[in-house]
């Protein structure tokens, strides 16, 4: 791709050209690009192309589309940030055919008209909801890998992204065993019709009308399980919330968004290790590092590579002056590498330090729903392996050539199979030395051939729960902590705030039993910290806003465990202090302490402004908040 900038002829040959406008000044010229980004050529190897349209410098018209194209990060989240500027209302699609077609769908809404259908699918796709479904998920990865692995070699996406994601998902909506099957074949129909009018988008036209068929006759309230997620949706339906024409759409909705995409993160997972050995090194020696794994593969791997607005007004963006009524194609896989944002952006590195939120799942009103799910989806399926692989060896691997999916159509993989897991390595100290008070704890649970079930009851209502396996010496949990309230004195006016910390999921860790029988156990959880109220005197002011991203929360436990008619283990917990984990860093301190089982909560801000962001409460438990899946 070459670029053009003799300002008074264009090159014919070139695939950037100036093209002169009456009234328009050198510095002012748009700049017009004639490559086809939706080839197959370019689906194939889209980076290096986003690489020249990223280096203009702001949009760029896109002659084979009609569309201007934004790249740079800063213009594709203001985008996104800026819904009555940047509008759904017209669709998504690069072809009018289809936004015609799909003018009655929640993704070709914004406000009032989004908030009500948004609004049901919050309940089942909220943070809580995706922390009561882990345990099964990670059961179903743990089963699935174990019986891949058993084989030494397996298609990763035949045979454990796509099955994977396909159960998790039709489980969780309640679609029953034997309608399935065709949701494997036809969901990426969904996206190829949000792309230009090219072969792929009218193939999967006539796909859509079998599947459309297909899900009005197995999506009905009579058809799904009575425990899914599609009986609330219906139940909404029935409330008034949502038309009941309304609920199938919802339903239709959620499947073919999901599968496609989850499918895609799973398999670029994978593929992305594989090609990388050292990162794959570093996660088995230190599984804590597994939430950052997971952003950086959405990140390099964006599922979703680009959607498109309708602009309202003119906008100025970089060197172009886009008109109103004109529509922008958002690059979210362009942003995603942008080197203004991040250092050495086309490597693939799990251990960066401090990486902003990426754009993979979108952000603001319209952001996707189901991203917690998502990438609780990979977290399993990765957790799983990482128990289970030691290294891989690729062959054959084949790109899927889709409209607006970045993902693989086939990978095999051979394995060599490890043993029990390394040890974890020791969790990161901070600068500083503030440890905590702790409080004695205790768990009550059943004992196994060779894990404890437990729960663990923590002060104030807080509770943990998981696994232990005391052979292999790994533990896995999920903490659950309260509502938190803070008091603090500025300028001899106290003001006090209720919060909440939130974890992004569950959680790995390390068991050691040593030969006097104490029990040490080490994990570090995520969190996102949430902002309810804060009271400055007498005056209340609620709030909606968090940490732009998760606070990391060390935790360490020792004690001994007693094997008598109700096994008991009793020990102390310690919570280090948190750091944040953005560009701005929060100090904090949790006091576990009292026999009142109280938390007190000492904030240390700097004199800059704290990293918070007005994002709701609804939104996924992660700092990006990301794209609408069609």
């Amino acid at each position: 791709m070459e670029v053009n900038r003799v300002c008074h002829r264009a090159n014919p040959h070139a695939s950037f050209q100036t093209m002169p406008t009456p009234g328009t000044t050198a510095a002012a010229l748009p700049r017009t690009c004639t490559v086809d980004l939706f080839s197959d050529a370019v689906l194939t190897d889209p980076y290096r192309h986003y690489t020249v349209l990223r280096n203009e410098q702001g949009a760029v018209y896109l002659t084979e589309c009609d569309a201007w194209a934004l790249t740079r990060y800063v213009d594709v989240r203001r985008a996104l940030d800026d819904w009555r500027a940047f509008s759904s209302t017209d669709g998504i699609s690069l072809s009018a055919t289809t936004n015609a077609a799909t003018g009655n769908s929640p993704l070709a809404a914004d406000p009032p008209a989004h908030r009500a259908p948004r609004r049901v699918l919050s309940a089942d796709l909220s943070p809580k909801a995706v922390r009561e479904a882990a345990p099964e998920i990670q059961r179903h990865a743990n089963d699935l890998v174990e019986r891949l692995a058993a084989r030494g070699s397996f298609d990763a996406i035949r045979d454990l992204a796509q099955p994977f994601a396909l159960s998790v998902l039709a489980d969780h909506v309640g679609l029953a065993a034997d309608s399935r099957d065709f949701l494997a074949d036809w969901a990426d129909a969904a996206f190829d019709i949000i792309g230009p009018d090219n072969e792929r988008t009218n193939a999967a036209r006539a796909h859509l009308g079998k599947l459309g068929v297909h899900l009005l006759t197995t999506t009905t309230a009579e058809r799904l399980t009575r425990t899914g997620a599609g009986q609330a949706i219906y139940a909404a339906g029935r409330r008034g919330d949502i038309t009941m024409e309304a609920c199938t759409q919802l339903i239709a909705i959620y499947l073919l968004a999901s599968i496609p995409t989850t499918t895609a993160a799973i398999g670029s997972a994978i593929w992305l290790f594989a090609h990388h050995p050292e990162q794959w090194d570093a996660l088995r020696r230190d599984p804590h590092l597994m939430p950052q794994a997971v952003e950086e593969i959405l990140r390099l791997e964006s599922p979703i590579q680009s959607f498109s607005r309708v602009l309202r007004e003119p906008c100025e963006i970089g060197r172009a002056t886009v008109p109103s009524g004109a529509r922008v194609l958002l690059l979210f896989g362009a942003a995603n590498r942008d080197p203004h944002i991040w250092s050495s952006p086309d490597m693939f590195d799990i251990g960066r330090r401090d990486p902003p939120a990426h754009l993979a799942f979108g952000r603001g009103l319209h952001s996707c729903m189901g991203q917690g799910l998502a990438r609780m989806q990979v977290t399993a399926a990765l957790t799983a392996l990482v128990r289970h692989v030691e290294s891989w060896q690729t062959s054959e691997t084949r790109w899927k050539l889709n409209n607006i999916i970045r993902g693989l159509d086939s990978l095999p993989v051979a394995i060599n199979q490890c043993g029990t897991p390394g040890p974890l390595a020791p969790v990161r100290s901070v600068d500083a030395d503030t440890n905590t008070e702790v409080a004695d704890w205790r768990v009550v649970g059943t004992i196994g051939l060779a894990k404890l079930r437990q729960t663990v009851d923590l002060p104030d209502g807080a509770t943990f729960s998981g696994n232990v396996d005391m052979i292999k010496g790994v533990m896995t949990g999920e903490l659950n902590l309260p509502l938190l309230t803070t008091e603090l004195r500025i300028l001899g006016i106290k003001v006090c705030t209720t919060s909440q910390l939130i974890p992004t999921g569950t959680f790995d860790g390390d068991v050691t039993v040593k030969p006097d029988g104490t029990i040490d156990m080490r994990a570090t959880s995520r969190a996102y910290m949430h902002i309810h109220s804060v009271a400055i005197g007498r005056l209340r002011i609620p709030l909606k806003c968090r940490t732009a991203t998760p606070i990391e929360m060390p935790l360490e436990s020792s004690g001994t465990m007693s094997l008598d008619f109700r096994p008991t283990f009793a020990g102390t917990m310690t919570i280090p202090r948190f750091t944040g984990n953005g560009p701005i860093e929060w100090l904090v301190t949790i006091l576990v302490s009292g026999p009142g089982n109280a938390f007190q909560i000492a904030l240390e801000l700097p004199t800059t402004q704290s990293p918070m962001t007005g994002a709701p409460e609804a939104a996924d438990s992660r700092g990006a908040q990301q794209p609408e899946s069609p």
